[in-house]
């Protein structure tokens, strides 16, 4: 048999349903096309709307700082049509602006922020305190900084302050000076700053932009609570003549230093020296300095502390929690000063031998700094840094969560302790002083030992009264104004 030939109306069929496959896998494929491009070119519409309202927020900030520090009296920034819905809010954000001084506190700046907010999808540009902020997921970032401007241990705030509400989607904002306040200096607040922490605390949306600011652009310690939506930071103020008196206390009254047991002698009885006392000092906080050690240890940013005991010598040594400084520990200064940063309790311990026998010795010239977040004991009666004649060559630290003890026994310490949030107790007794240099703590307590020809705490004038109090201090000068702009739609 012949092969069958298909017929016209056959061949017509083929083509048709070739025809309607072809068009439908080419339909099928734009239709996927439109849905993905769709959805891309609205991504890409949103990044350009973003990167528009940045730009012209940023113009915004630009003339909001030329209104709030005085050049223009007013300024009207456009946002151009379609561009969404602007909204100013003038009770967001709050700035405090404090001094600290032993237990006193004096406000400098109290106030709300406020902000002006721009918003594009789930992402907000918004101005506040004269910097410009990105929030977006929960983040912040920063796109210009605020008016906080800090350099060379001077810090100069114009706080800028957001007054008036408004929200609409109008193609402009006016920006108007609303008048300016100077808060520091002033009549009662002056410059150089002294024996003062100034504390600087930002409780606002976007904390994490201000927190991240301050740990980049300061020398202070940063504290970031997102809980609270808290950023801060602490900046000390160098504090002239801290050790000008034996024992100076933070606290005021009779009762911040006390005397228990036999009479409280302030030197030999040949009174050779004085034994000056100060009550209500105002001296910063220790906390700041031992807090800012810790952080630049952790996590492994200086030496191991106990695989190095009892044998120290140059350099920085770390603790993350309590340490014994046993029996026979040296320290070796020559070639530099020695620091010891200790996140936890310090115990030192010795007893026996007599008077001027050593159970913790500094050899050389340089100083032995210790930095304690804990409390600071001499168990024992140990005698620290007795031979040297140069109490100032040991310094002790104490974070204000913590105190200063002597413990059991007769101890002998020659040296200087700054724990001005801290009490210091130290027991008499023995045939030697108890203690030799200075101390500054928030209250004090002398146990007397019964011994009326030695002294429980001896001052010794060769001690130098401007000695350093921890890193060099992170403020001198300070300049605080509040510069109000009102700011309306149009």
């Amino acid at each position: 048999m012949g092969k069958r030939t298909k017929s016209w109306n056959e061949r017509g069929v083929s083509t048709v349903i070739g025809f309607v496959l072809v068009t439908g896998v080419i339909i099928s494929g734009m239709a996927i096309m439109a849905i993905l491009g769709g959805s891309q070119l609205g991504d890409i519409g949103e990044q350009y709307e973003t990167k528009q309202t940045v730009n012209t927020m940023a113009s915004f900030d630009s003339d909001a700082s030329l209104v709030a520090l005085g050049s223009s009296s007013v300024r009207q920034v456009n946002f151009g049509s379609g561009s969404g819905t602007r909204y100013v809010e003038p009770t967001t954000g709050r700035l405090t602006i404090v001094s600290v001084d032993g237990t006193n506190r004096t406000v400098i700046a109290n106030t709300t922020l406020g902000e002006v907010r721009s918003e594009v999808g789930d992402t907000d540009i918004v101005y506040q305190g004269g910097g410009v902020w990105r929030h977006a997921d929960g983040n912040t970032t920063m796109v210009s900084p605020p008016e906080f401007h800090y350099q060379a241990q001077t810090l100069t705030f114009p706080v800028v302050t957001v007054e008036n509400q408004y929200a609409g989607s109008g193609s402009s904002l006016t920006i108007e000076n609303n008048g300016t306040e100077q808060l520091f200096p002033n009549e009662t607040l002056s410059n150089p700053v002294s024996g003062a922490t100034i504390r600087v605390e930002v409780r606002s949306r976007y904390h994490e932009g201000w927190a991240r600011y301050f740990q980049t652009r300061t020398t202070g310690a940063v504290e970031h609570d997102r809980s609270e939506d808290l950023a801060a930071v602490n900046l000390t103020a160098p504090a002239d003549g801290i050790f000008d008196y034996s024992v100076a206390t933070t606290a005021g009254g009779s009762g911040a230093i006390t005397v228990s047991g036999s009479p409280y002698y302030c030197g030999p009885s040949s009174n050779v020296y004085s034994c000056p006392v100060q009550r209500g000092v105002n001296y910063p906080s220790a906390d700041s300095a031992v807090e800012r050690e810790i952080d630049d240890c952790e996590p492994s940013g200086c030496l191991d502390l106990a695989a190095n005991l009892p044998n120290l010598d140059e350099g920085t040594y770390y603790a993350d929690s309590d340490v014994t400084i046993p029996d026979g520990t040296t320290v070796d200064t020559s070639d530099g000063n020695t620091t010891i940063v200790v996140d936890g309790d310090v115990d030192w311990q010795g007893g026996g031998g007599p008077p001027g026998t050593q159970h913790f010795d500094i050899q050389g010239p340089n100083r032995t700094e210790f930095y304690v977040n804990g409390t600071v004991e001499l168990d024992g009666g140990p005698n620290v840094n007795t031979d040297s004649t140069n109490p100032d060559r040991l310094l002790v630290f104490v974070h204000s969560s913590a105190d200063f003890a002597s413990g059991s026994g007769n101890p002998e310490f020659h040296g200087l302790i700054y724990a001005p949030g801290s009490e210091f107790d130290i027991d008499g007794g023995g045939s030697a002083s108890n203690f030799v240099g200075a101390v500054v703590a928030r209250t004090a307590n002398v146990n007397g030992g019964g011994n009326p020809s030695v002294t429980n705490v001896q001052y010794d004038p060769s001690i130098d009264p401007n000695v350093g109090i921890g890193s060099d201090p992170d403020l001198t000068y300070l300049h605080v104004t509040r510069n109000n702009i009102s700011v309306t739609g149009g």
